[in-house]
């Protein structure tokens, strides 16, 4: 935690229609981990998220609501 806020990339303005939410990601989820690479900056989260356009498995870690959570994605 950094200031009494978990480290990673906070997700938010994800609408029901957004791929994201297709994915299993919620408004609030703080995303920790891609494939035990730590996200730790928001330019590292940028690629990341660039890699899911490549597609691919990934097992991503967030934080949601204080809890830990596994979310499996496989991209085509």
């Amino acid at each position: 935690t950094q200031k009494g806020e978990p480290q990673g990339l906070r997700v938010s303005g994800i609408s029901t229609s957004n791929p994201l939410r297709r994915l299993g990601f919620r408004n609030g989820d703080v995303i920790q981990q891609v494939n035990d690479e730590t996200v730790t900056s928001q330019d590292q989260a940028i690629a990341i998220m660039q890699q899911f356009k490549a597609g691919g498995d990934f097992t991503v870690q967030v934080l949601r609501r204080g809890r830990p959570r596994e979310l499996q994605l496989q991209i085509e």
